[in-house]
């Protein structure tokens, strides 16, 4: 019986990284899942692919329900409509009702593993069959399911035959559904073989003429800008999905400014120029769509990297001469420059590969500074290292450097400026067993940049001691949490529920295990956090994670807007530094932006906004002024605050924190994120936020106001 409320039925982990998120990792191209998919496609470039999922009674044909993408071709858009009918037509033939399309979904975000082929001027399509979570025959009522704003047991347009309100539904009718749905679907393809080859071809070929006759007609990219590892990453992901490339061999000049020799030409007269088109433009999410956002609604590659992208409206651009496609991936090896024996400079550009460095050289010691300086005529930001020369470092810098990307500066003389050791802390991530999703992609990001680190679940929490093995404790992201699932976890009337390898399963237990994964840290672990902080111990909380902190009394004088107040799926929004001292702002131009996807906004009384290390918006601190008038507006630094995506409660968003370290009056401390820097593996210029956070996680200043000290601490 449906109504007996069941356990959860799939192991914790289901791959190495990445829960349910391996469908959605088609842009970044991560896992090994991805990887392989990609590669097949490239190798046998499919004119029709179909992707299998289990949500949505009884059978859902995509089509979608708008906005659809307007980098695909319209001939794919008129191809999924022109299919689902089809399909629904055959089942209804045969006598099996509830099958649907539109009513679910959006068709915008390309970042599906099935995207490929959409992407690609193939043709892509996925379906939804109604899994119970299990094998077992249930009663399934379906009186409350809405799509769409309708019940899924109305007759619509799109639904001509939907389902009882009641039914019995068991795997083999799961089974029946997508076997027949597929069938019919195949079918159709079978006959019309010559139909979709020639529309591949002609998708081809009309993504070509578009970047002949619509501007912009392509995209350069810059290849001496700050960070050029993400550079590289950029013009490497672009040619990793089949994009060409080139590399201008002379310097050149059009309308939009001239350019150098080593920059990157990415035309869009290319059978994936409409691709390009849409990784590279400025993506907004229609405001008067009439269905909400399905999922990421933004995800142009030169905002979320945080690297220049200069779109060429100049049709000369497709005429020059000098330019070779680039073949190979691009690396730029670091080395040292200039001569001197007192040491070396490395300039903290905003490379995420800073981090990576320091993990190379982990035997040595670095210092960074505190405050910015100049050698000769070159200037040098807060948090630039400085490593004093020591016995056997300069051969292994010269390597490190090359793997990272990064220049250093040779030193006559040591700057006379403020520095701090560069301490490793000794790190936690720690996870829950209600998902294990998001700290996936943080230990992703954490094995790509050499972090080191050790994974800790509800049984090291209970355990005590923490403060005596960690300095750091690090939890991700968890999504829709709320206090009660980040306390008391898994239910555990179904415990204990071991986790562990068993002859029978040898997967289990394979990224962790435990005994009972049920159950959660309880009281007595929220103790032991509280424990780690009075005992000097740092906890850093991306996104809803902030939720154990502000809600259990953690910290104080820390609330959060109701749900629903702001939406951001995904947004690239405009942010200001407002602690220019604070570590975690290094590397940051003051008026910045980040990467955003839903989740708590903090707010904090007015005599505490010395807490936070940037904000939403330029609006300074003693402006409450209406922004009603221009939603988009943010004239105080000449920039929207909304770059990409869509925002919705943007008054209630400007100036709140996007970042607050808290000092505690008991001791330690609480940073608390209210967006996610290490989302999907994606948002790669924001990682650092996280990356400097580590780097100086005991050299951050106090916070203490000049009116009156006492209201530093919580």
């Amino acid at each position: 019986d449906s109504r007996l409320f069941m356990p959860p039925t799939s192991p914790p982990y289901w791959g190495a990284y990445a829960f349910h998120d391996n469908n959605r990792d088609g842009l970044q191209m991560t896992l090994a899942l991805t990887k392989h998919y990609n590669q097949a496609f490239h190798e046998w470039h499919p004119t029709y692919s179909l992707d299998l999922h289990e949500s949505v009674p009884l059978l859902y044909v995509s089509t979608g329900t708008g906005p659809y993408n307007e980098n695909v071709d319209p001939i794919a858009v008129t191809e999924w409509q022109w299919i689902a009918n089809w399909e629904i037509t055959e089942l209804n033939r045969h006598g099996l009702p509830g099958v649907w399309t539109w009513g679910f979904y959006t068709g915008w975000n390309p970042s599906y593993l099935l995207w490929v082929t959409n992407n690609h001027n193939s043709l892509g399509r996925f379906y939804e069959t109604f899994g119970n979570g299990s094998a077992r025959t249930m009663e399934r009522d379906l009186r409350d399911a809405t799509y769409a704003g309708k019940k899924v047991t109305s007759r619509q347009w799109y639904r001509h035959n939907p389902p009882d309100e009641k039914l019995r539904w068991s795997l083999r009718n799961n089974t029946n559904y997508m076997q027949s749905g597929v069938l019919a679907s195949l079918t159709l393809a079978a006959r019309n073989a010559d139909t979709l080859l020639e529309n591949f071809w002609r998708k081809g070929r009309n993504s070509l003429e578009r970047g002949r006759t619509d501007k912009p007609h392509a995209w350069v990219i810059p290849a001496d800008q700050p960070g050029r590892d993400r550079v590289a990453y950029l013009v490497n992901q672009l040619r990793r999905h089949g994009i060409e490339v080139h590399r201008a061999t002379s310097d050149f000049e059009v309308e939009e400014g001239a350019f150098k020799s080593g920059d990157f030409v990415v035309r869009l007269d290319q059978p994936y120029g409409d691709f390009a088109r849409s990784l590279l433009k400025i993506s907004k999410f229609p405001k008067d769509a009439e269905q909400r956002p399905y999922d990421d609604v933004s995800w142009t590659l030169g905002k979320i990297y945080r690297v220049d992208t200069q779109p060429i409206d100049d049709l000369a651009i497709l005429d020059l001469e000098d330019t070779d496609r680039v073949q190979e991936a691009v690396h730029f090896p670091g080395r040292i420059e200039g001569y001197g024996s007192a040491g070396w400079a490395i300039a903290h550009d905003g490379s995420t590969r800073l981090v990576t460095l320091r993990y190379l050289l982990s035997d040595f010691e670095v210092q960074a500074s505190d405050e910015g300086f100049e050698i000769g005529d070159q200037t040098y930001g807060p948090g630039t290292f400085v490593i004093a020369s020591q016995d056997g470092l300069e051969s292994r810098l010269e390597e490190a450097l090359r793997e990272t990307q990064l220049d250093a500066t040779a030193l006559n003389a040591l700057p006379d400026v403020a520095l701090h050791d560069v301490d490793l802390p000794r790190l936690a991530l720690y996870h829950n067993w209600v998902s294990t999703q998001a700290d996936g992609w943080v230990r992703y990001a954490f094995a790509d940049a050499g972090v080191e680190y050790e994974y800790i679940n509800d049984d090291d929490v209970r355990a005590g001691g923490l403060r005596q093995r960690f300095d750091v404790i690090l939890v991700a992201h968890q999504g829709r949490a709320s206090l009660k699932s980040l306390v008391h976890g898994r239910n555990d009337i179904f415990g204990p529920q071991p986790y562990r390898p068993e002859d029978n399963f040898p997967s289990h237990g394979v990224i962790d295990s435990s005994d009972d994964i049920t159950g959660g840290i309880g009281f007595e672990g929220l103790a032991h956090l509280e424990s780690f902080l009075d005992d000097g111990g740092t906890l850093v909380l991306l996104g809803s994670a902030g939720i154990l902190a502000t809600d259990s009394g953690l910290v104080r004088n820390v609330s959060r807007l109701s749900a629903g107040a702001v939406a951001t799926p995904g947004s690239a929004l405009t942010t200001m530094v407002t602690r220019r001292e604070h570590p975690i702002a290094y590397g940051y131009d003051d008026v910045h932006h980040v990467f955003r996807i839903n989740g708590p906004v903090y707010t904090v009384p007015k005599h505490r906004e010395h807490w936070i290390v940037s904000q939403y918006g330029t609006k300074p601190p003693d402006d409450d002024g209406d922004s009603d008038s221009d939603p988009s507006a943010d004239s105080s630094k000449g920039k929207d605050f909304l770059q990409t995506g869509f925002v919705s409660g943007q008054k209630e968003l400007e100036r709140k924190a996007v970042v607050l370290d808290i000092p505690r009056h008991a001791g330690g401390r609480v940073v608390l994120y209210s967006f996610n820097p290490l989302h999907r593996f994606l948002n790669h210029g924001d990682h650092n936020y996280i990356f400097n956070a580590l780097l100086h996680w005991n050299d951050f200043p106090a916070a203490v106001p000049k009116d009156d000290p006492r209201l530093a601490l919580d």
